[in-house]
This record gives C-alpha cells, structure tokens and sequence, in this order.
C-alpha cells in the first residue's frame, strides 16, 4: 500500500474530533501533572500522575478567609469594614439635629429605626413625629446652638446645646441649656432620650404662662396639655396645636403691649 492510502485509511480510522466537544472534556478533566523520578543514575525514569483539582478549593477558602479578618480589623475611628457601609454616628445625629431646627419630620423619621425608643421633650413617638415636630415649631424650640459628640468605642452620642424658644422670647429669658443622647446602630437612631433644663425654663418661662392662661381662658389648659409621667407636654393633635398658636400671639400681646 502507497503512503498516500495508508494515511488516508488511518484518517478515516480516527476522525477528527469535535473540538467544542474537546474543549468541554478539558475542563471537566483535573489539569494532569507529570513528575520525573530517578532512583539511580541509568535507571528509566518513573512517571506519575497526579491531579491538582484542590488547588482552586484552597484557592476560595483563603479569599474566604482573607475578606473575613479583612471585615473584623478595626479602622482608626474604632469602627470595622462593615461598620463603613453606613455613616458614622455622629453623622446621623447632626443630621437629626438639623432636621429637629427645620422642623422636617419627614427627613428626621428617615433617620430613625423602625422600633426606635423616644423619651423627648415634646413627648412624641415615632409614630407621632409629625405632629411633635409642629409643636415644636409651635411653641418655637429652636437650637441656637448644638455640638454632637461620639463616645469612644460605643455607639453613643451626646448633644450639649441651647435652646431658645417662643416663650423664653415672649418674657424676655435667654435660651436654656440641655443635651439629648443617642443610640445609633447601623446608621439609624434607635434611642433617644432628652435631659432638659425644667429647673431653670419651668418657674420663670413656662408656669407664668400657665398662669396667665388660666386667668384669661379657664380650662385652656386641659385643652392644651396633657401629664405624660410627671411632665406637662402639649397635646398632639391639629385642633389643640391650632388653639396654642393662637393663645401664644395673645400671651405675647398680653406681656409686650
């Protein structure tokens, strides 16, 4: 038989193979290595195999390993990798802090948990935030000055600040000293808790306005405010925030003519 016919008879024996089929069975198969062994000079040499399909198994498992101590080292700020996805503590505050003097309960709300713990002055709940944040507005309880602080190593903040308001405005007292503390996980507000001044703000601003509310419009007071665990706060509603706004021009007018 010629060469030509010979290899044309072997072609047909063993055809060409499907090379996406190939390629399929490559990458299922385990990549082979060869090792060369030599016992003693002149010997032939011994061949092993051997598969090296743990090699990205280990290759994963340290990536695993590696991201997690990644997460668990603290930053500079006492914070971790995870602790970064949201922003930082006091952050969260001072925008609260901000969103309390415009009176936006909308964006303070934003700010809070879902089951946040509020002890406020107003009373409010979360639930109740917008008609707190009118009240506040009503009577005028503004900030005239705050500073935010975080508490190394915890998730607490404290607000020393100011506060002026409609009524210390009306006889003439300067804003009132006070702080507001705050729990914060997960860039959310979930505690707050209001330490205001009644020592100072009570005798001289508030009761001499209740006074004058219960000689001018008798059972006013009722109508306005209501005993909230031994503190007098407003009543939360449109009609009775609507009354106090009008009661507090005439007050006004009462005191300065």
């Amino acid at each position: 038989m010629k060469y030509d016919a010979a290899f044309e008879a072997l072609k047909r024996a063993n055809p060409e193979p499907d090379p996406a089929a190939l390629v399929r069975e490559m990458n299922q198969r385990p990549e082979p290595t060869t090792t060369v062994v030599r016992d003693h000079p002149g010997t032939a040499p011994v061949r092993t195999r051997r598969s090296f399909r743990w090699r990205p198994l280990l290759a994963g498992g340290m990536a695993v390993v590696a991201l997690v101590t990644l997460m668990l080292l603290p930053w500079n700020d006492g914070r971790n990798v995870l602790d970064a996805l949201w922003p930082s503590s006091t952050d969260v505050v001072n925008q609260y802090m901000e969103a309390r003097n415009a009176y936006d309960s909308e964006r303070a709300l934003a700010l809070m948990s879902e089951d946040a713990f509020l002890l406020d002055v107003h009373r409010m709940t979360r639930e109740e935030l917008d008609l707190g944040f009118e009240s506040l507005r009503v009577y005028g309880m503004q900030f005239v000055t705050f500073d935010c602080v975080n508490r190394a190593g915890t998730t607490l903040v404290r607000c020393s600040y100011q506060m002026d308001s409609r009524l210390s405005e009306i006889v003439g007292f300067p804003p009132v000293d006070g702080r507001i503390e705050f729990l914060v996980e997960k860039g959310r507000i979930t505690s707050l808790v209001h330490d205001f001044n009644f020592a100072d703000y009570a005798p001289t601003v508030f009761e001499p306005y209740i006074e004058w509310l219960e000689a001018e419009h008798p059972g006013a007071r009722e109508q306005l405010f209501v005993v909230d665990d031994g503190v007098v706060t407003p009543i939360l509603t449109d009609s009775s925030l609507a009354l106090a706004e009008r009661y507090l021009d005439e007050y006004d007018r009462f005191i300065n003519g």
